[in-house]
């Protein structure tokens, strides 16, 4: 279902309930706090004591060897980044990419000891990726983009989600908020960018900082809702986002 706000029309996914109940506050947040409540939006609450001191591997390879499942053609460093575990391979890397293009792999919590090893020997012998990672900590399992694969040409991507979503049917799959389903196969996806002195932006950082600025400023203008949610919309076409399908789209820019 869409709304049309003037000429504009925005789908009532997940996502914009949750901007439509935002933009509703009687109470002023900033910009910084609604950037938080966006990024976090869909985190699946684990309840299982004791998650905190617990190393993924043993959530989501019980049993397992994640180097041998993986193969020696893998590698992650001895220090993990950010709170997460990166494994990497070679592959294209002497091929440096303007951007990166993400799979996300939202499969619920509770399947992953069964999944994941299936996936890891995937990755192994089929796969197209150069890198992945997934929380060092257990009780950040519960983030909906728990792991991420990263590929330099969007046909790699495309390529194992096809696979992948052969591997992974029937299996239960989280929502990954602010970014594109891979038509009806529980995937999403995503694009990071290069910023002009090299660094890469992850995408749903991205896109919901956007979405933060976007609503903090018409908030501030006191308009109603409706009208909030159209200027957010249009922000987001001007950011290069399609705000319906949470994809890249060539960016316009006109005077307004």
């Amino acid at each position: 279902m869409t709304r049309e706000l003037g000429t504009q029309h925005v789908a009532d996914g997940p996502e914009w309930v949750l901007l439509r109940r935002l933009a509703s506050l009687p109470e002023p947040v900033g910009r910084r706090a609604l950037r938080e409540r966006l990024y976090r939006f869909g985190q699946e609450p684990l309840g299982a004591p004791g998650l905190s001191s617990l190393r993924t591997e043993s959530v989501i390879a019980p049993g397992w060897s994640v180097p041998r499942l993986l193969g020696p053609a893998w590698h992650t460093g001895s220090q993990p980044y950010g709170g997460w575990r990166t494994w990497n391979t070679m592959r294209g890397h002497d091929n440096p990419a303007p951007a990166h293009f993400k799979v996300y792999l939202p499969v619920v919590v509770r399947d992953l000891p069964r999944l994941f090893p299936a996936v890891a020997g995937f990755l192994a012998r089929h796969g197209r990726c150069f890198a992945f990672k997934y929380p060092v900590s257990a009780q950040n399992l519960g983030r909906p983009d728990r792991i991420v694969l990263y590929y330099r040409r969007p046909a790699d991507r495309r390529a194992d989600s096809t696979a992948l979503a052969d591997l992974l049917d029937g299996a239960d799959m989280a929502y990954v908020p602010f970014t594109a389903r891979d038509g009806d196969t529980g995937l999403h996806w995503g694009t990071d960018s290069r910023t002009p002195d090299g660094r890469m932006v992850s995408w749903r950082a991205r896109v919901t900082a956007r979405v933060a600025l976007h609503l903090h400023r018409a908030r501030r203008s006191r308009i109603s809702v409706d009208e909030t949610i159209r200027r957010v919309a249009t922000g987001l076409r001007d950011d290069g986002v399609d705000p319906n399908t949470w994809c890249t789209v060539p960016t316009v820019r006109v005077n307004r």
